[in-house]
Formats: C-alpha cells, structure tokens, sequence
C-alpha cells in the first residue's frame, strides 16, 4: 500500500516527509511553550473530568505504530540506492526497535497500577506524532539527497561538527556512530535503570508517589526523561540527519517541561526533598 501511494521513492521530496517535519516543527514551536504551563493529563497529572482508558491500553495504542511505522518504511524503500552508510542504517534501526519493541510492548505490561486512568486525547496526539516521526527518521536513512527541507539540515552540525574537517571522511563517519551509539547505551541505561527504581517504589495497584532514590535519581527529578533524552541525542549523533536531530529537539521540547513539572510535583510533596537535585540535566537544569 505504501508503495501504491508513491512512499517507495526518492525522486522527490515526498509529501508524507514534508508534512512530518512540520509536524515536528509545529510540536517544538507550539507545544514546548504551553508545556511550560500546562502539563500534558497523563500520569500524575491526569485530567479527572477527560475520556480515559486504562493506562497500559493507552501506551500500547501510542507507541506501537512507530515500530510498525519504522518496519513498513524501510520495506516501501528497501529497493533505493541512495540509502546512508549501511552501518549507520544498521545502528539506527537497531536503536530504533530495541527502544519502541520495548516501549510499545514491554513496558506497559509492568505498570504496577496498569488500570490507572490515562487520558485518551494524548493518546491521539501521541498516535499522530509517532506516525510523523518514523516516516521522517526512514525517509531520511533512504533519501538522505532529498530530506533537507525547512532548512532543518543545520541541525545535523550540532551532533556531528566535533568530527567534520578534522578525520578522513570514512573515519569521522565511524567515530561519530561509536560516539553515538554510546551515549543511546548509555541514555538507555539510565532510562531502565530509572524505570526499575520506579516501580520498585509500589506494590501492584498502590496508586501513591514515593521519593525515588538511588542511580541518576540522587541528580535529578525525571532520572528516566534524563535517560531517554540522552538516548535520542545519541541516535542523532550517530545517525546525522535532519530528522534525527528535529526528533532530538521535539525529545527535548516534551520532556523537559514535563521534568520540570515533576520537580516542583515533587518539592511540593515532599518537604525534605534534597535541595540539591535538579529537574533533568545534572548540576545545570
């Protein structure tokens, strides 16, 4: 079907590529400033008067089209010769299913209070975002001569400038995937580490918040977005393109709002909570 519409081509900059990149643009643009004041109904923050469903429901419904997504793009564009490295398309899928498989699938099934109301309208948001976002990370591996528009190829200068002009070509490509996909490992790391500290805080169905201690926790409020963000600034180290570096951004756009929330969340419950933790980037944020 991807291929009946035209997906499966790199003659010219595809309109399902162009519409996900300003998607993302939008959702940096729009959606960072009102995080800033209004924290998206899920969570700690669910909205009580909102259309709900049940937690793990509502995960798997929005995470699971990115792996789905992901999977379907790369074989609508397999045929393509202009693909990036093979090492780096390699990483990139790699990285890419080991975290959503485990997101969309895995990680829901262990909520400790999995019929905790999740509303359903970021759930919507979350579906179209996640669509977005792994057609313009494939189109981008495949079409990499055709996906710089908006101008968001500046982006790629952030991750890959400290290797440009200083090692052959073929070099700096493969310190800048080691480097990258170091800091995903090491993102991910925190980010399960973080998650398993969580849980451990709660007996299936308690519903009530701890203080999380131990790991990234003794530097931060939100030790688990700290790990995912590092993840996907590994992802666009190492990968180098447009939409990797714009999913690094929106990453960032979405989550530390939503860190600095659980901070003051958190100094609001807990009186005696260590003066000396910042929200999500230690010693800084």
């Amino acid at each position: 079907m991807l291929e009946h519409v035209g997906v499966g081509s790199c003659t010219e900059a595809h309109p399902l590529y162009t519409a996900s990149i300003a998607l993302m643009v939008l959702t940096i643009v729009v959606g960072t400033p009102s995080l800033f004041f209004y924290s998206a109904p899920y969570g700690r923050f669910h909205a009580k008067w909102s259309v709900s469903v049940p937690s793990w429901i509502g995960w798997i419904i929005m995470e699971i089209p990115s792996p789905i997504v992901f999977v379907a793009m790369l074989y609508a564009l397999s045929h393509e010769s202009s693909w990036v490295d093979h090492a780096v398309s390699d990483a990139a899928t790699a990285m890419w299913l080991f975290h959503y498989i485990y997101r969309s699938v895995i990680y829901p099934l262990r909520f400790k209070s999995p019929n905790k109301p999740m509303d359903l309208w970021p759930v919507i948001l979350a579906i179209f975002f996640n669509v977005a976002n792994a057609t313009m990370n494939v189109y981008a591996l495949a079409c990499p001569a055709k996906a710089s528009v908006f101008g968001v190829s500046f982006l790629v200068s952030l991750f890959s400038w400290p290797f440009s002009g200083i090692f052959r070509p073929w070099d700096a490509l493969q310190l800048r995937l080691c480097a990258g996909v170091s800091l995903y490992l090491l993102g991910l790391a925190a980010n399960r580490h973080s998650d398993a500290i969580l849980r451990a805080l709660r007996r299936p169905g308690d519903a009530t918040y701890a203080l999380p201690r131990g790991g990234l926790f003794e530097y931060v409020s939100a030790a688990n977005y700290a790990g995912e963000l590092l993840q996907w600034c590994g992802y666009a180290l190492a990968v180098a393109t447009p939409a990797a570096a714009l999913f690094a951004a929106a990453t960032a756009a979405n989550l530390v709002p939503r860190a600095l929330a659980y901070h003051r969340d958190y100094r609001a419950r807990f009186p005696s909570y260590p003066p000396q933790r910042k929200a999500i980037i230690p010693f800084l944020l």
